[in-house]
Formats: structure tokens, C-alpha cells, sequence
């Protein structure tokens, strides 16, 4: 659609429950992931064995994990570089999980027999990434890793085998691992199995996964939703002017708002013990305020303290907290 009115409230009406803020069809740029990045691109230069980031969950490790392969999927300077990614099973029972080598074998294109064996499809692993590297010109694998923390030692030993495999064919790896808190309790669990060297070779540099920390965060993260995420398609509607064009017309935007959202959800979150404010939580209110705001809107509309207070409330923030102290994160 190239004409669209902001103004027109039918044309609003049908387009309203696909809107991607609705629907939660969108992914928005963060302070927090070119931060990631640069520091990820420092440990590849520098061919470190490997750097993980931990978090609480829904921070956006996810989502940081997805933007940082493509981010260097697409840098010139990693042509030569083959970039694996690969997510590690939390679903199955701790002693049934899927290997991570049957996880790599999948994401490199390798037919899993019926039967695998895991020591054979590691071999072929191992002549992919090779394989990948010789037609690259390059010899230096990257693997990301989303949820580190739910891989096993046994896991650890197949990654570090695989390590020394490469390096006898002058072939570095860097790991780059995501993970949850609870790393830590794999981190203690090594060190009373006496396996310090899996802890050297693989969780010797953990990062904590930036964060929403000030206003300013908010502020640079909501700047897109005034001006540069547009809907529908082939208008130049942004999404603060599609929900409040009026309230736009006059002035508002939601980026202003970003003082009195961080108030309201940090003081929310000390009041849970909460030591930070969730990532996915600020979206979830962002996106809420916009929404339930549109039946309000007018030229003379304002973002009262109440509002946001409300729209926390209906964020479930509290639920999210019990999830934390269930799974011992907390």
C-alpha cells in the first residue's frame, strides 16, 4: 500500500490486528546489541577460544544471537570465515538430550541416519567445516551458540575434541555461547568434577549481557517507533503516528515518554527484587502503551504516570519473577 491516511479511521480499522506491534511481528534494534558485536568482533579478531554472554531469561539473547550472526554474515572482513550456529536441546531430560553434534550436523546440511553414531557424524562435521574453510580460503570457524548453558560435558568434550581436530589442520575456532544464568551452576559443577580445563577452554570469559541499565536506553530503542519502523508496507506511517495520529500531529512521541517508563518499570522491578528491568518486558509495555492508548487518542493526549503503571501490571511482570525462582535463577 502506497496511500494511507493516519487520519482515515476505517482504513485504520482493517489494518489494525495485523499491525506488526500487535501481532509482535517485528525486531527492533537495541543500545545493547552493538555492544554485543563489538565485543564479539574483538574475540574473533584476537582468534579467542571463546566469550559468553549470560543473562536472566527474555533478556533478548535470542534475538542479540541472530543479530550478531547476521551482522557478521554480512561484514566484509569474515568472508573468509565459516559461521555456524546452533542452539543447544532444553527441552529433552538432561540424559536425553540431543547432542550438540547432531545440532551442528543438521545446521551444516548432513543426512542424520536413523541410528546416528555421534562419533561418525563428528567426523563428518569436522570435514564440512574444513570442507566450508578450504573453498573460503580461510581458516578460522566461528560457532554461535544459543543456550550454552543446557550443554552437557559431554557435549564440552566432542566441542573441545573438535578444537584440537581443526587446530592439527591450522584451523582456529571461536566459540561465542548465549546463555542463561545458570552457567554458573555449570561452571561450579566442572570445578567439582575437576574438569578446569573445559572451564579454560570454553567459559574462562563470561560477559554479563548488557541491559537496559537507564532512561537513555529506552529512549534510543522507542526513537524507532516515531520514525523509522513504518506500517502498512510502502507508506511512511510510523508506528507512534498509526496508533496516536493525532496525538503524532501534535507533537507526541513515544521516545519522549522513555524518562517515565524506565520510573515506572525500575521501580517496579525493585519492588519484586528484581536487580534490573527485563528486556522483553520493556517491549511488551512499549507495544501495550501504543495499543491501548489508540482508542484515547487525540491532539491534546498525554502519558499519565497511571498508564504505564497499568500497562506493567497488565505486562505480567510479577508472573515472570515466579518463573525466575521456580527455575533457580533467582
Amino acid at each position: 500500500m502506497t496511500t494511507y491516511d493516519p487520519l482515515d479511521a476505517q482504513q485504520k480499522k482493517n489494518l489494525f490486528w495485523n499491525h506488526p506491534l500487535v501481532t509482535k511481528d517485528y525486531v527492533a534494534l537495541t543500545p545493547s546489541m552493538p555492544q554485543v558485536l563489538e565485543v564479539v568482533m574483538d574475540a574473533i579478531a584476537l582468534h579467542k577460544k571463546s566469550l559468553v554472554f549470560k543473562a536472566f531469561p527474555r533478556m533478548g539473547k535470542t534475538t542479540t544471537c541472530k543479530f550478531v550472526l547476521s551482522a557478521l554474515e554480512r561484514h566484509p572482513a569474515y568472508k573468509d570465515r565459516s559461521i555456524s550456529l546452533v542452539s543447544a536441546d532444553t527441552l529433552g531430560e538432561p540424559n536425553r538430550r540431543e547432542s550438540i553434534i547432531i545440532s551442528l550436523a543438521k545446521f551444516l546440511g548432513i543426512p542424520i541416519p536413523t541410528r546416528p553414531m555421534v562419533a561418525s557424524i563428528r567426523t563428518k562435521v569436522l570435514h564440512e567445516v574444513e570442507s566450508r574453510l578450504r573453498n573460503q580460503s580461510g581458516r578460522h570457524w566461528i560457532l554461535i551458540a544459543d543456550e550454552l548453558q543446557a550443554l552437557s560435558v559431554e557435549d564440552l568434550e566432542h566441542l573441545q575434541y573438535m578444537q584440537n581436530e581443526l587446530a592439527l589442520h591450522n584451523i582456529d575456532t571461536t566459540l561465542i555461547g548465549f546463555s542463561q544464568t545458570q552457567i554458573s551452576h555449570k561452571i561450579t559443577l566442572l570445578k567439582e568434577q575437576k574438569r578446569v580445563e573445559l572451564i579454560v577452554r570454553f567459559l574462562n570469559e563470561v560477559w554479563d549481557l548488557p541491559y537496559c541499565a537507564d532512561q537513555g536506553w529506552i529512549y534510543q530503542t522507542l526513537k524507532s517507533y516515531d520514525a523509522d519502523f513504518t506500517y502498512p508496507a510502502g507508506s511512511n506511517c510510523s508506528y507512534t503516528r498509526f496508533f496516536l495520529p493525532h496525538a503524532y500531529a501534535a507533537g507526541f512521541r513515544i521516545a519522549a515518554a522513555a524518562p517515565d517508563i524506565y520510573k515506572v518499570m525500575s521501580a517496579s522491578a525493585k519492588a519484586l527484587s528484581l536487580p534490573l528491568v527485563p528486556t522483553e518486558y520493556i517491549f511488551e509495555v512499549s507495544r501495550l502503551i501504543l495499543i491501548r492508548s489508540s482508542e484515547r487518542d487525540a491532539t491534546g493526549f498525554t502519558l499519565a504516570r497511571e498508564d504505564i503503571e497499568s500497562i506493567v501490571i497488565e505486562s505480567k511482570l510479577d508472573e515472570y519473577v515466579d518463573i525466575l525462582k521456580t527455575i533457580g535463577a533467582l
